[in-house]
This record gives structure tokens, sequence and C-alpha cells, in this order.
């Protein structure tokens, strides 16, 4: 396969699949007619695309265009079932067809390309299929107990179920990663680091985000902390090679609820709090504080933030739903933060906003 010269650039919000979904999802429709079709219409988009992400489609098409009966070959499947599944997807925008039943990739399938730039075909591949469904086919419990699915049926957290299952644990690595970079630019286009020298950046995986902030800020010194496995890997990547020889980088492994590197300007938290419950969440900043040492040092939090509106923030409240059935976790108002932040040795200071549903909420150390 070849790699897109170019990073792909997300379609216009008035493509194909935004006008079918306000078509189908409109107001107007007969309430009955609404309610059918927010549950089957998500229900089935969904599956449908991580159908074509099982099979990898958009990896088939990415040297050009081809017939039904070429892919259906290509993927081993009935090219009469397998042309309904795309044209139907077709219909929502996503791959495009002809009257020859010819299918190529357009600017929403490229993401479902395994070597594109922000792929999320993991994402989809994770999120859509058969474990997912039945995590939430017992999402009623979790409503229930307040508890997430795994905890009851599992008696784990989801870290330590898919520690156990290597494949889906690679899964959901490469489906985070794939994500990263939309949280990652929000951070990056809408904080200066201003009286920051030295950052921690707390469970930051292969380093990929502190990568970045050291290339736009190069009077910073930065340390990548997380479990030692995931340092190991990060060391083997080698994003951050240059910068640990120039003394600008160190890679330090442990646990942020045990010790973190002390004494730095700033702890860096992205999307960490939201797996967590509000006693997990104190316990790891009380460990921040702890490294802190003296009052003063900031504490960064980047996060969808909930808008307590009524009508506003659907992404954010629909991700902590996410967060409560498979996590325990949940995404928090601003002033959820400023408790937690107190009960940790820390005050708010100011949340501010991004271009993208992500805040990066501010605290420090008193």
């Amino acid at each position: 396969m070849t790699q897109p010269t170019q990073p792909i650039q997300p379609p216009a919000p008035t493509g194909v699949t935004t006008q079918v979904i306000q078509e189908q999802f409109s107001p107007t429709l007969p309430p009955h007619f609404l309610l059918a079709n927010t549950v089957s219409g998500a229900l089935l988009l969904s599956k449908h695309v991580w159908l074509s992400a099982e099979l990898g489609i958009a990896d088939h098409l990415a040297q050009g265009p081809r017939h039904i009966d070429e892919l259906a070959a290509a993927t081993a499947t009935h090219a009469g079932s397998l042309y309904r599944v795309l044209r139907a997807l077709a219909s929502m925008g996503i791959f495009a067809m002809d009257e020859k039943q010819v299918f190529r990739n357009n600017p929403l399938s490229e993401y479902l390309r395994s070597d594109a730039p922000n792929s999320m075909r993991s994402y989809v591949r994770y999120f859509g299929g058969p474990w997912i469904s039945e995590v939430y086919s017992r999402s009623i419990e979790s409503v229930k107990t307040g508890k997430p699915v795994h905890e009851l049926i599992d008696h784990a957290n989801v870290f330590e179920v898919l520690s156990k299952k290597p494949e889906l644990g690679r899964l959901f690595t490469e489906a985070m990663t794939g994500l990263a970079p939309f949280p990652d630019f929000a951070l990056l286009k809408s904080y200066d680091f201003a009286g920051v020298r030295t950052l921690v950046d707390v469970a930051g995986g292969q380093g990929t985000l502190l990568a970045k902030i050291l290339q736009a800020h190069p009077g910073l010194q930065g340390t990548l902390f997380d479990l030692p496995s995931v340092i190991q890997q990060a060391r083997e990547l080698g994003l951050l090679k240059e910068q640990e020889r120039a003394g600008r980088a160190e890679l330090v492994g442990g646990s942020f609820f045990e010790a973190l590197p002390p004494g730095r300007d700033a702890y860096l938290f992205k999307q960490i709090c939201h797996n967590w419950s509000d006693e997990d969440v104190v316990r790891m900043l009380k460990v921040a504080r702890t490294a802190a040492g003296g009052p003063g040092k900031k504490l960064l939090i980047l996060e969808m933030i909930i808008d307590p509106s009524p009508d506003k923030g659907m992404v954010s409240k629909v991700t902590d739903m996410i967060m409560l059935v498979q996590f325990g976790g949940r995404e928090r108002t601003p002033q959820e933060f400023g408790a937690l932040f107190e009960a940790a040795g820390f005050k708010l200071n100011r949340t501010i906003p991004t271009p993208t549903p992500y805040a990066i909420v501010e605290g420090v150390s008193v």
C-alpha cells in the first residue's frame, strides 16, 4: 500500500454524510420515526463501518478503484452481500461508487486505511467489534450499580482485562494512538506553556505528544512517565531519542499512583483522569502534589469538559457513558475538577477552551 503524500483533510461539514444524517434524524420527522431511526440507524451504520474496517476494504482500494467482484475475491466474501454493505456506506458518504459497481475511497473512507495519517481503522475495529458490543449489552448493570461492566463480570478494571487479551490490548492501543492527534492539536494550539521550564507528561505513552511539545518549545525540558513496559516501547520507537541525547528529555517508568518525578514546573495528565473514579483521581493528584513540592506548580488536565447546559456538549456527554460502562470513570465539569483539585492540594486556576471538544483545566499547587 502506498503512503498518502499529504495528511488527510476531514471532509467539509456540508458533506454527504452530514446531509444524510440530518435528513434521517431531523426533528421535523414524526417522533416515532425519529426515535426508531435514532436506534436502528446509528447501530446499523456503525456495524457496516466495522465490517468494512475488519475486511480492510479501504486498504484494498488504496491503489485505486476496484469492482465489487475484485473486492469480494480479495476479502473472501460473497460479492452480492458485500455490495449491499458498501452500497449502504456509500449512501452515507463513506466510500464512493458508480453505476457499474466500482468502488473507490473518498475523504471519509481514507481514514479507514491502515497506513493513513490519523487512521481510524483500529478505533473502528475496537469500538465496533463484538467484544465492546458484549460489554454494552450489559450496560444496564452499570446504570443500576454505578460500576463498570468489567468490574461486575471480570472483577477487574478494563486495563487488567486488556492485559490478559494481548490481541485486543494491541487493538485498543492502536485505537487510542489513532485518536491522539486530535487532543494533541487542542493542547498545542491553545496552551503557550509560559513559565514552564520542566514538564512531566504523565502516562504519556510512547512520547508522541511530548515530542511535539519539545519541538514547539525549544527552551522546555520534558519527562515522559509511564509504566515500565510502555517506557520500553517508547525507547524502541525512539520519538524522543534526539531530545534525550540533547539532555532535553528523559524517560522514566513507574506508577502514577505511587510516585512521580519530583520538582518539575508542570505535570500534564492528558485524557487520564476520565478513566478513573473521583477517589482514584484524588489519589493520583495527591501523588502529583507531593512531587510538585512547593506552591505555584502547575497541574494541566486535558480532557473533554461537560457543559452543564441541557442542550449542549453532546460529544462529551456520550463519551461520558463510555467512561461509565467500560472504565468506571467519567467526564467532568470544570467545577467538578475544582473540587478534586482542592482535595489533592491544588486550586483551579482557569479553564482554557480549544477549537475542539477538549479543554485544558489548569490548576496550581497551594
